[in-house]
């Protein structure tokens, strides 16, 4: 269902039809808040809305987060 989900958001996204895409990348992150490809989804909609210190943000949270399963795979690089 996210799979889903996410191309809705994009296919949203680059319509134009951001408040749309934010609430379904929001629908994602209710039921698993550390979904990187939602967070970073969110914040490109967040970056085009003008919205940039919570586009920085998220993006900042999305990047930890993709660096934690990384970290998991290497323990010896520096994570969030």
């Amino acid at each position: 269902m996210t799979d889903s989900m996410l191309e809705n958001a994009l296919r949203l996204r680059r319509a134009g039809k951001l408040q749309e895409a934010a609430d379904v990348y929001g629908e994602i992150l209710r039921s698993n808040p550390r979904h990187v490809e939602a967070l970073q989804g969110l914040a490109v909609v967040r970056y085009q809305a003008g919205q940039l210190e919570e586009a920085e943000r998220l993006f900042g949270f999305g990047l930890c987060r993709g660096a934690s399963r990384r970290c998991q795979l290497q323990p010896r690089l520096r994570c969030c």
